[in-house]
This record gives structure tokens, sequence and C-alpha cells, in this order.
């Protein structure tokens, strides 16, 4: 049944993939004068097909907290990361739009890069330190153009369910210079969903649970300084307490 899932996410993708084209042509002749409008057009249409992927895969997701996600200005998501399926779920089931922080590698992609430039995902090379700051100041702007922003602070994915690695100050420094609260989020247990056993795709219950936002404008010095371990923290608080409900 796992192969026959990986199949079916595969002959779902050409038709996402080749049906855009129609849809690119719509949102670009209707919308191209309002360029959020254009952004959230093209937003809507990814989140479908992240839908039906993640419908595809046979997986559960319960929501926590989604009435806690600011939905009258642009933010800073920042969840834990464990499979490529985090990014799927997250965009099938967040309240609000946002544009992914990426590894430089999926620009690389045939058509997923167009889609990806589409919703303005920002593409980061973690070798270059100098296109790392370009990235900050980029997603900066787009969270001051009312885009919110999802990045994924331990910079790739965590080999083992339940443990994390270092929250690097940087990801955070996208919304103490953009002004903008940042809001947590915790995911448990995609990684039994692909990695395991790639590339068949087994179903698994996910949980998904949003913090109250943390504001930093304004936020003194001392608690920017440890803001990622306080963020770290509250996941790893929230993911012992949530892996119970799987």
């Amino acid at each position: 049944m796992g192969y026959l899932r990986t199949v079916l996410v595969i002959l779902f993708l050409a038709f996402f993939f080749l049906f855009g084209l129609l849809v690119r042509l719509y949102i670009f002749l209707t919308k191209r004068k309002d360029e959020l409008a254009s952004w959230r057009a093209y937003y809507a249409y990814v989140q479908w097909g992240f839908k039906c992927v993640a419908f595809l895969s046979g997986s559960k997701v319960t929501l926590i907290g989604t009435e806690k996600v600011p939905t009258d200005r642009a933010f800073l998501y920042v969840p834990n990361h464990r499979s490529i399926y985090d990014l799927i779920l997250l965009a099938a089931h967040t309240p609000c739009a946002f544009a992914p922080v990426s590894k430089m590698s999926l620009k690389k992609v045939p058509f997923l890069s167009k889609w990806m430039k589409l919703i303005h995902s920002i593409f980061l090379d973690r070798e270059d330190v100098e296109k790392g700051a370009e990235m900050v100041k980029e997603a900066v702007n787009l969270i001051k153009t009312g885009h919110s922003v999802l990045i994924f602070p331990e910079g790739t994915r965590s080999k083992v369910e339940g443990e994390m690695g270092p929250f690097h100050g940087g990801s955070f420094k996208i919304a103490i210079r953009a002004g903008a609260p940042v809001v947590p989020v915790t995911i448990v247990n995609t990684g039994d969903i692909f990695e395991p056993h790639a590339p068949s795709i087994h179903p698994a219950h996910v949980i998904i649970e949003f913090g109250d936002p943390i504001e930093t404008q304004g936020m003194p010095v001392a608690e920017r300084k440890v803001l990622p371990d306080t963020v770290k923290e509250w996941i790893a608080q929230t993911y012992e307490k949530d892996k119970e409900l799987i």
C-alpha cells in the first residue's frame, strides 16, 4: 500500500504542474496589478496541492492552537524540523499563508522551483555567510510588505523523531528586524510518514500545535539573545505533551 501511495502522489504532482500552467496564466491576467493578492492566489493553489498530497499520504493531522495565529499582520513561523512532510503538512493546514525559507538545492528542481518562486520562497545557501545575510534582508522585506515567513531554525532535518538540533539565532533576526511576532510551532510524528521507508509513503497521526505569538517589537536585548532557546524549550515541552496524543 505504501508504494501505491507513492505512485498516486507522483501522478497527482504531474497533474498539479500541468494544470498549474493554466492557473498561473489566469492569476497573471486577473491579479497582476495587486502583488499581495497575486501571491495569495498562487499560495491558495499550492496549498490545495499540498492538501491533496497530505490526503494521499493517508495521514491524520490534529491541529492545536490555530486561534492563536495572528490574522491581522505578518509574522514569523518557527517550527521544529523532522521530515520533508513538515512543510507539506504546514502549508496544507496553517491558518495563514507564508513564504518558506528553503534550501538552495530545491531551486534546481524543475517545475517545483517555479512554484516556490511564485509564493516568494527564499532559497538559502547555508555555506555562504553573505547569502545568509541577504536571506534575512529579503525575509524582513517580505514581512514588512504583509507576507508571513516560515523558517526552520535548526537549518536541517533531525535524524531522530523527538530530537532537535540547535536553533540558530540568525533565523530570529528576521522577526526582530521586522518588528514582527514569532509564532512557535511544534510538529509531532512526521518522521513516520516517509524517511524511514522511502520511497514508500506510510500514514501517520501528526500533531501540529501553534504557540502564543512572541512579540519582538521593543524586546529587551537580553531577551533577544535567549529567544532561540526560549522557543526551542517551548517546542520541546509541547512535543513531550503532544506525543501522548499519538
